[in-house]
């Protein structure tokens, strides 16, 4: 099991199970001061029993969960920012029997000084259980505002990898005016791995060559290699 800054990550099952999660997410609840905390994983098949555990865990210590289901990391850094803390359920571009977590407190990730309250055992008492309720994010919308409008309607491909991009990569590459080709939507059938900045990304650079620029995302989404039609035939 590797514990740094940028998170907790394992491979499931062997030396990352849910007692981990419990314990690591009843320490978290230690630094979460606004007692809120928006929660969201990547599509890893273990991905809903590790944000039930997480989410079971943060309550009981009187934290109320806000719940994104699957979306990519940095919508939940967006949305911590407004509740005071966040939790990733994801091990972003390990290979998919891997997972983990990334700790958000007010849209940053933690530091050294916050690291040892997390993976070092806590008896926390709580005099409330938190509740749960599922959100959804402006994300999509705000972000086309900052961009606004794109003419040409340019030709665009979006490589999902099968993670948390599908319904919001394309959605946003639409909203802002491109024509929009979607590969790998699914985990299942990926014609890659997990990780797209060390795949050769064949597809995507087949497709690419009839567009204009092709993106590839890993599985929480917060990589994202880009191809060109320009650079293809250099």
């Amino acid at each position: 099991m590797k514990k740094t800054i940028s998170g907790i990550r394992g491979i499931f099952g062997e030396d990352l199970n849910l007692k981990d999660v419990l314990e690591f997410c009843n320490n978290f609840s230690s630094l979460i001061k606004s007692q809120k905390c928006v929660i969201g994983k990547d599509t890893r098949p273990s991905g809903s029993m590790m944000k039930d555990t997480a989410s079971a865990a943060l309550m009981k210590n009187g934290i109320d969960v806000f719940n994104l289901e699957t979306v990519p990391t940095p919508v939940v850094f967006r949305e911590a920012r407004k509740f005071g803390a966040g939790l990733v359920i994801s091990s972003s571009h390990n290979p998919i029997k891997w997972n983990g977590m990334k700790f958000i407190i007010e849209g940053r990730g933690i530091n050294e000084e916050e690291l040892p309250q997390i993976i070092e055992h806590q008896e926390i008492l709580k005099s409330k259980i938190g509740t749960e309720q599922d959100i959804s994010s402006s994300y999509i919308d705000d972000a086309a505002k900052i961009i606004g409008n794109i003419e040409n309607q340019p030709e665009v491909v979006v490589d999902i990898g099968g993670g948390a991009a599908k319904g919001f990569a394309p959605d946003l590459l639409k909203k802002i005016g491109c024509k929009v080709k979607v590969l790998n939507e699914e985990l299942s059938g990926c014609s890659r791995g997990p990780d797209p900045t060390s795949d050769e990304l064949s597809e995507l650079i087949s497709v690419t060559n009839k567009k204009e620029i092709g993106f590839a995302f890993d599985l929480d989404a917060d990589h994202l290699p880009i191809i060109s039609k320009a650079a293809i035939h250099l």
